[in-house]
């Protein structure tokens, strides 16, 4: 009894308070949850072009093609177009820093003494630059219409693969 005398006496009536707050409360919700769907969306989407990357220098190394352009459209074409918006994509492969030689001794056998050998060989860069559109109009406003990811990887590739 007491309790309600002195909660009648000192606690306003509060009808609509609840609604007011929410109302201020759910444009921020709700550009967060945008933010963070579109956090997810380029995350993901850079992880899959740094693999992307990865696999085209490793299928670079193993097989024997001159034209490394061609296995980059193979391995993007075969592995990533269900994943990724190959319109969106661009690709740049070039060789760094000329042929070289690596010099280097081995042994025929365990008795016999080191003997001088070398093998030749030059290093590839595959860059991957993928532009990520926004999907969501508070992530246009607040970030633009799209990002660019970059990925980049170098493999080293010798013997009768090496382009003249």
């Amino acid at each position: 009894m007491f309790l309600k005398v002195v909660a009648k006496k000192h606690i306003k009536n509060e009808s609509g308070q609840s609604l007011v707050q929410f109302a201020i409360l759910l444009p921020v919700l709700i550009s967060m949850f945008c933010l963070i769907l579109e956090a997810g969306r380029i995350f993901d989407a850079y992880v899959v072009i740094n693999n992307a990357a990865s696999e085209c220098v490793r299928r670079i190394a193993e097989e024997d093609k001159k034209k490394y352009d061609d296995v980059v459209d193979g391995v993007l074409l075969d592995n990533y177009n269900d994943r990724l918006n190959l319109a969106n994509m661009e690709f740049e492969t070039d060789v760094v820093g000329g042929v070289q030689q690596e010099n280097f001794y081995y042994m025929k056998n365990i008795h016999a003494n080191p003997l001088p050998a070398s093998f030749k060989y030059h290093d590839v860069r595959v860059e991957i630059r993928y532009k990520v559109k926004m999907i969501t109009p508070i992530s246009v406003a607040l970030i633009g219409d799209e990002v660019e990811l970059k990925a980049s990887f170098t493999t080293r590739v010798g013997g009768s693969k090496i382009r003249k």
